[in-house]
């Protein structure tokens, strides 16, 4: 079992402006970065206090990871955390 990972984190773009409606946007971004990344194994997704945290295992090379995250519709930016 591999333990070590690379996080990222994910910030949203215009779903800061969706009000009522935020968690639910947020919902489905967490789901098509979920799915956009499903070609890597191991891969955790979770959301927390408007910002998505992605871990990856550290075999997968991180500059193509967050290239596949940006591809996403609504991510804003994606910053690899120490």
């Amino acid at each position: 079992m591999e333990k070590e990972k690379n996080t990222f984190i994910v910030r949203c773009g215009e779903i800061a402006l969706k009000g009522m409606n935020k968690p639910y946007f947020e919902r489905v971004l967490l789901e098509r970065i979920r799915r956009n990344l499903k070609k890597y194994d191991g891969v955790e997704a979770n959301r927390r206090e408007g910002l998505i945290f992605v871990k990856v295992p550290a075999r997968y090379d991180a500059d193509e990871v967050i290239q596949d995250i940006s591809r996403v519709f609504g991510v804003a930016s994606v910053s690899h955390a120490a």
